[in-house]
């Protein structure tokens, strides 16, 4: 199974670190990194002079795309090939962050998507789930198969260690998670009432691993996934943690120690840059799609809406992803209250 978005690399800079040499003495050196794009096209930048703009020297500037994979991999490096289903990508999400770097779209792709899987280690190319090309190449097909759905060059990546939510929930003192539907663990004996909840680690990473219990399948799972994950954002910006000492160390090492970065990732720089990005102006949104029981070779999958999903990868590629979200939301209700319309598939997001 995967976590939930890249929590560790926004979480270091989501309102939580004023300056980026707390990263750099401390913390820089539990955070891992490794090849994560291959040879994926990555964003490309000029100055007003029409140079290669160098961030190094200028700063990081917006909008900015990443790539954020969740794994349970017992495999230490994530660019290591593996054919079992453990070792599948279980979460993908592509985050946007807008060109004021304050605000931020975190863009689920549901992991059964059906898409076309670039040729890797064993696999000869063609279409199948997209998380089985973590599988078969590792976090840079990966980046590979997601880059062709989506079109969009990246500025980064993430492999985030799933059961690094545990350690981070209990270094802010837990979360408390709404939700408006009962669920019940197929795992454990847990039972989270319809209502708010408090967590603690083990609670909370039981529930983001909750699939047949709730609504949806693995569309409720990944809402329950961004459920926490809103409510870790909080804890970790709040005031409990920011003036505890030894809860927010406690929160950055967890943080940090559960994170793979591309190499080229300065990841002091992007947590000065992302400072004023805070929890209430992030925006979450799932991939379109047209069915959540799409029969394939390789068992039930997603079928992507590939018309709204276009419509969408542009509207990311021109920063421009509220206007795009805003009219895709104003359809649905004028779909839904129309009464003379004919029955069709309403729009997923």
């Amino acid at each position: 199974m995967g976590l939930i978005f890249g929590v560790a690399l926004l979480l270091v800079s989501v309102g939580t670190i004023g300056v980026g040499w707390a990263i750099n003495e401390r913390y820089d050196k539990n955070i891992k990194r490794a090849d994560l794009l291959g040879d994926i096209p990555t964003t490309v930048r000029t100055d007003d002079s029409g140079d290669a703009y160098d961030p190094q020297e200028s700063g990081i500037v917006g909008p900015l795309n990443f790539l954020v994979l969740g794994s349970d991999s017992r495999t230490a490096d994530p660019t290591v090939q593996a054919d079992t289903v453990g070792e599948r990508s279980d979460t993908i999400m592509l985050i946007h962050v807008a060109a004021d770097l304050q605000s931020a779209y975190v863009v689920s792709i549901p992991r059964d998507s059906y898409v076309d899987v670039p040729a890797g280690g064993a696999w000869q190319g063609g279409k199948n789930k997209i998380n089985s090309a973590f599988s078969f190449g590792g976090a840079p097909l990966a980046a590979k198969a997601v880059y062709e759905l989506t079109g969009l060059p990246l500025d980064g990546a993430v492999v985030v260690d799933f059961n690094g939510v545990r350690t981070m929930v209990n270094a802010v003192g837990g979360v408390r998670v709404c939700t408006t539907y009962e669920v019940r663990s197929i795992h454990t004996s847990r039972v989270w009432k319809a209502g708010c909840n408090h967590m603690g680690g083990d609670s909370a990473l039981d529930f983001m691993r909750q699939r047949y219990n709730v609504p949806g399948s693995d569309f409720g799972r990944i809402h329950n996934q961004q459920l926490v994950l809103q409510s870790l954002l909080s804890r970790a910006v709040s005031r409990g943690t920011l003036t505890n000492p030894l809860r927010f160390d406690a929160f950055l090492r967890a943080a940090t120690n559960s994170i793979t970065v591309d190499d080229n990732m300065n990841v002091q720089a992007l947590a000065l840059a992302l400072r004023h990005l805070r929890p209430e102006n992030m925006t979450f949104a799932t991939l379109p799609h047209t069915s959540d029981s799409l029969w394939t070779p390789y068992g039930t999958a997603v079928g992507v809406d590939e018309k709204a999903a276009a419509a969408m990868f542009t509207a990311i590629s021109e920063d421009r992803l509220p206007e795009w979200q805003a009219t895709r939301t104003a359809k649905t209700t004028s779909l839904a209250q129309d009464d003379t319309a004919k029955p069709r598939l309403l729009p997923t997001n």
